[in-house]
């Protein structure tokens, strides 16, 4: 048999050592243990998952931070290929939205994917943040567009104001989310109950309401990021009554009934088809009657 190419020892020798210096991608080099590949994008990084992200790659990005958290030192970010959730371990750095920084860093897993901890951050200066995409509460719900600005659609089913915040759920048609809105002070809002809303901010797959329940989520930055596509109820007792929910969870209906138990966000009354409990959308006055009706969802 002949040899097409015999290589020197020298030339392998040479080879050899080269192979040992240049970073591999993060999926190779965890099962060669050779050295990782500097990510310098977002989609690479979330290209890693779960179990990419927990071997370290080291990053380098430039992004622009979208979103503040309200956890200490961990913000949103975008680039031009996607958005990522980083935790900020360099102590100096202060994230601000609409900041345009450069991060040295590594990757990390979560139970959501791959995200970023940044060991250094310089500010490069600012930037217009990213447009919102107009998405649904299915692809939120399956990570497709976890930690970017986008837009949904949906009419609201419930809503409470609590200290700090305002929570809404909404239905989009054919699945429900949420749209957790910050606000020092606020008041209950009127009308918007059946109302259709557009919502815009950072959106993420699943997260816990203060109800209990969880789902797909959007954090708008306040009041300025909703808006009214058509008006709601002005007033709910206005709606026909439903004598038993129609096949949803979250069915209006209204009853009466006389109060068997009352707290700061729950009423429980006995109704002549059995008792029935519901979450307060607004506070009942201390002197409330022993008998009325109301509406739930």
């Amino acid at each position: 048999m002949h040899r097409l190419f015999e290589a020197p020892a020298t030339t392998l020798a040479v080879l050899a050592c080269l192979a040992g210096t240049l970073g591999l991608p993060a999926a190779e080099a965890g099962r060669t243990g050779a050295p990782l590949e500097t990510l310098t994008n977002v989609q690479a990084v979330l290209a890693l998952g779960a179990e990419g992200g927990r071997l370290r790659a080291p990053v380098r990005l430039e992004v622009v931070v979208t979103y503040v958290r309200s956890v200490a030192q961990s913000f949103y970010a975008e680039d031009s290929n996607g958005a990522v959730l980083v935790h900020c371990l360099d102590s100096r750095y202060r994230p601000v939205q609409g900041q345009r920084i450069a991060i040295d860093g590594f990757t990390a897993g979560t139970r959501l994917g791959a995200v970023v901890e940044a060991v250094n951050v310089r500010v490069l200066g600012t930037a217009p943040l990213p447009p919102h995409k107009l998405t649904t509460a299915e692809a939120l719900a399956t990570g497709r567009d976890f930690g970017r600005r986008v837009a949904l659609r949906g009419r609201v089913r419930d809503l409470r104001v609590i200290p700090g915040r305002m929570e809404l759920l909404l239905n989009d048609g054919t699945h429900h989310f949420f749209a957790l809105v910050r606000h020092s002070e606020m008041t209950l809002p009127i009308g918007w109950i059946d109302a259709q809303l557009e919502v815009r901010g950072v959106g993420m797959p699943t997260a816990e309401v203060t109800s209990g329940t969880s789902g797909p989520v959007v954090y708008p930055l306040g009041t300025n990021d909703l808006t009214v596509l058509s008006p709601g109820l002005t007033n709910v007792f206005d709606a026909p009554p439903l004598i038993r929910p129609v096949g949803r969870s979250d069915a209006r209906l209204r009853a009466s009934g006389v109060v068997t138990f009352k707290s700061a966000e729950q009423i429980f009354i006995e109704t002549p088809d059995g008792p029935l409990g519901g979450s307060l959308l607004a506070p009942i006055h201390q002197d409330y009657p022993n008998s009325l009706s109301f509406d739930h969802s």
